[in-house]
């Protein structure tokens, strides 16, 4: 099992990710609702995160902080 300070960098790079992969998506001609979906709702379910919540996190409208903030609610 990690420590806490491992998952909350795991958690930071998942973001990361996640926004990159977001990106790459708003960027092509493909963007659907079923795609950002696919996307965005696998880390809202890992991370119990609402619907307004992980879309915010994957569109970058969350500042770091706030970032840090969620990573210590969730790995105490």
């Amino acid at each position: 099992m990690y420590n806490k300070y491992e998952s909350r960098w795991n958690l930071i790079q998942e973001i990361l990710e996640l926004q990159k992969q977001y990106h790459k998506l708003y960027t092509s001609s493909k963007i659907t609702k079923s795609a950002i979906c696919e996307l965005v709702v696998p880390f809202r379910d890992k991370y119990e995160l609402s619907d307004v919540e992980a879309l915010n996190i994957a569109k970058e409208f969350c500042s770091m902080e706030r970032i840090v903030r969620l990573a210590e609610k969730l790995f105490p």
